[in-house]
């Protein structure tokens, strides 16, 4: 059998562009969109931005002064930027020192990435916006029916507010359900993104899967933190 967590790094990535370029998910984006565009948004970045996909589309819609994304992953960034030449990557670990001045940001994205709270509130303004997203406890339900996958970390809305406490202050939390109508090809696209392709071998990505269409939930929590 061929492990994927051999060199996943770059069939995750393309797994990703694959399936997010597909639409699925661009209800998220809206909206990110209409969240960052309800305040000052002329400075905005995303953390583990991978290949660019949200950023992308709150740059091109929002127009800002100044976006960039970081991402540990080097071969992310060099897809982001192919994709998007007007915005500014660089490879950087969000849980060390983020490459970005002191309060310089209107907006700071956080989609499936990890969490630095003293960074964040060092490069936010004050009264600027951190937008995190997290899966609730029911995203990919139905794929838990067919595939044996990593379990969602319980009360992870709790543990996001208590690492960011003392640091920002919760604004506004919204749940956002998004039901899905996949092949069983885009269904594998959607599972190789997610950090179970670390753990999968070939043979499970190919097997198990309902015949036809699959009816697949995807279920968002949008927090929105304010320094």
């Amino acid at each position: 059998l061929v492990v994927f967590f051999l060199a996943p790094k770059h069939g995750m990535l393309a797994a990703r562009r694959r399936f997010l370029e597909g639409g699925y998910y661009a209800p998220l984006r809206e909206r990110l969109i209409a969240l960052a565009r309800a305040g000052r948004h002329a400075y905005l970045v995303e953390v583990g931005c991978g290949e660019g996909y949200y950023l992308g589309g709150l740059a091109a819609a929002l127009n800002p002064d100044w976006a960039g994304g970081t991402d540990i992953a080097k071969a992310g960034i060099s897809l982001a930027a192919k994709q998007y030449p007007r915005v500014h990557w660089a490879v950087a670990d969000t849980n060390q020192l983020l490459p970005l001045a002191d309060a310089s940001l209107d907006v700071l994205l956080d989609v499936f990435a990890p969490r630095n709270a003293r960074e964040f509130a060092r490069v936010l303004r004050p009264g600027g916006r951190l937008l995190v997203v997290i899966p609730t406890d029911r995203h990919l339900a139905e794929f838990r029916a067919w595939q044996e996958l990593l379990p969602i970390q319980a009360g992870k809305r709790q543990a996001v507010e208590a690492t960011l406490a003392g640091q920002l202050e919760l604004m506004a939390a919204e749940t956002l359900r998004l039901p899905l109508l996949l092949s069983a090809a885009t269904a594998q696209d959607l599972l190789l993104m997610t950090p179970n392709a670390w753990f999968m071998t070939e043979a499970d990505m190919r097997t198990g899967w309902p015949a036809g269409e699959l009816a697949v939930g995807a279920e968002f929590e949008i927090l929105t933190f304010v320094r």
